[in-house]
């Protein structure tokens, strides 16, 4: 029953004498009814009031690990923190797809958890005192963006590339044709992003995964091999992505001084780790694809990434036999891919070479 109907009631019992008086003051309603007294006065008086609560406004404090927090922070967790949210007055909690939320504790004030390792939530907190009266808070993990190259034209970041190249010489090439092929490598690989990560256990510029890492020598060479062993393919050429990332990413799998962290961060490592790369897949070509490249560079650019897609021994068959093939996980032709870096390296080489004349002051 509300305030009025009971006012009403009261005034129907006085014979409809009276009157209901809303919002006499802010916090209160008066039931005016008419009364008599014992020597025989009758008048209009107040005798009920219906007061009402002062609902204030809904705000939030939060901890994070036990410290206090702020609702940007709040918005790019990492996943694993533990998080409180208070409201500063008794609310009802909601929160979207919160079974993913983990050790969830609920009371009138607080809303606790553990934040699992991916997800945004929504917790909304609609007031007890007034049920109109809501207030949220966003809780997200930070996702993981994609580092993109500077908004440069295309062909100015590949000749970037390759005149800023510090990995030596590839075998069988030149300075020139061998920083016309790495630019080559990286705009197909990963587009000129140093960090790049494809999400599968390939990272950097020329898409390192663990057999590129053991075989350049950063990932220590028996560890690599052990676990080959045991996963085989899973690590080996990273068919099951979480196992092979795995695998790259514990620290302990990898070289004293070295680690995926330090890869990514220096250029100059991703350069020169390529080149040695690429100079072991020479020695591994078959001594009849040996023979063929050593008649042109285009040749053994062909082979190289190939052999980069593939390993030696499909790139070996391929440079040899022009009706071989075969495709990566992505179904990729190696051999369209190998075709491609031979049709553009003479023309490319001419282009970079006359950038490090230029850059030399003329001289070559």
């Amino acid at each position: 029953m509300t305030a009025k109907q009971h006012c009403e009631k009261l005034i129907a019992e006085r014979g409809g004498k009276g009157r209901f008086i809303e919002k006499n003051s802010e916090l209160e309603d008066v039931c005016m009814l008419h009364s008599c007294s014992y020597f025989g006065g009758c008048y209009e008086a107040a005798e009920y009031s219906y007061h009402y609560a002062l609902c204030t406004e809904i705000e939030f404090t939060a901890t994070l690990n036990g410290k206090a927090t702020t609702a940007k922070e709040l918005a790019a967790l990492q996943g694993g923190e533990r998080v409180i949210i208070t409201a500063n007055q008794d609310v009802t909690w909601s929160a979207n797809d919160n079974k993913k939320l983990e050790k969830v504790a609920i009371n009138s004030t607080t809303y606790s958890f553990t934040m699992p390792k991916a997800g945004s939530f929504t917790l909304k907190a609609t007031g007890k005192c007034d049920p109109k009266a809501s207030k949220s808070v966003v809780v997200a993990v930070k996702t993981a963006t994609t580092q993109t190259p500077p908004k440069m034209d295309i062909a100015a970041i590949k000749l970037n590339h390759a005149l800023t190249f510090t990995g030596g010489l590839i075998t069988g090439m030149d300075d020139a044709q061998t920083r016309a092929y790495a630019a080559n490598i990286a705009q197909t690989e990963s587009s000129f992003v140093q960090k790049q990560d494809n999400k599968k256990g390939y990272y950097g510029f020329y898409q390192f995964g663990a057999a590129a890492f053991a075989e350049s020598g950063l990932i220590d060479r028996a560890k690599y091999d052990a676990a080959v062993k045991v996963h085989g393919t899973k690590i080996s050429n990273g068919s099951h992505a979480a196992t092979h990332i795995a695998f790259i990413k514990d620290k302990n799998n990898w070289v004293s001084g070295y680690s995926l962290e330090k890869f990514l961060n220096d250029k100059d490592l991703q350069h020169k780790s390529f080149v040695k790369f690429t100079n072991n897949n020479i020695k591994y070509a078959s001594s009849e694809a040996r023979k063929i490249m050593t008649s042109s560079a285009e040749k053994t650019a062909a082979y190289l990434k190939m052999a980069h897609l593939k390993g030696p021994i499909p790139a070996s068959k391929a440079i040899v036999n022009p009706q071989f093939d075969d495709t990566d996980g992505n179904g990729t032709s190696m051999r369209k891919y190998g075709e491609g870096v031979a049709t553009e390296l003479n023309k490319y080489t001419k282009i970079v070479r006359e950038a490090l004349k230029n850059k030399n002051g003329g001289k070559s």
